[in-house]
């Protein structure tokens, strides 16, 4: 569809006025996206994968290997949530560090009748606007 990118696993649709460049590294495809309109500070990065709808504690494992371990050491609070939505499931992390008004947000999107997750990273300083966007029009292939 009119778009609509995929990388194979899922497809996903970029809100209008963004770019998306395709990157690769240690085995597995990722994407950067950006606001090309105007100054943005929302940094933007997606990955799928094939696995099985996660528990909690193996989401908590993402957030741990996906966290900026510089950012870590500043002031900060975070939330954990999980929710369904058109019929996906969506584990949701979000960090504000405090220091810098910045939120960092990590979801893991699933379908549970198809074991594939759609990944997607945002520091922003709108949570959860950019995110359901993505969350809203993922498609598991």
């Amino acid at each position: 569809e009119d778009g609509y990118y995929t990388d194979g696993i899922t497809a996903f649709k970029i809100p209008a006025d963004y770019k998306i460049t395709e990157h690769e590294a240690n085995g597995l495809t990722y994407f950067r996206v950006v606001n090309d309109s105007y100054y943005t500070d929302e940094n933007i990065t997606i990955a799928s994968e094939h696995n099985k709808q996660l528990s909690q504690r193996e989401f908590l494992q993402y957030v741990e290997a996906w966290t900026d371990a510089e950012l870590e050491e500043t002031s900060h609070t975070d939330e954990y949530h999980e929710k369904t939505m058109d019929g996906k499931h969506m584990h949701y992390h979000c960090i504000h560090y405090d220091t810098y008004g910045v939120y960092w947000e990590l979801a893991v999107i699933s379908d549970p009748d198809i074991d594939k997750n759609f990944l997607v990273s945002i520091y922003t300083q709108e949570p959860e606007n950019t995110l359901y966007f993505f969350a809203n029009n993922v498609k598991f292939e």
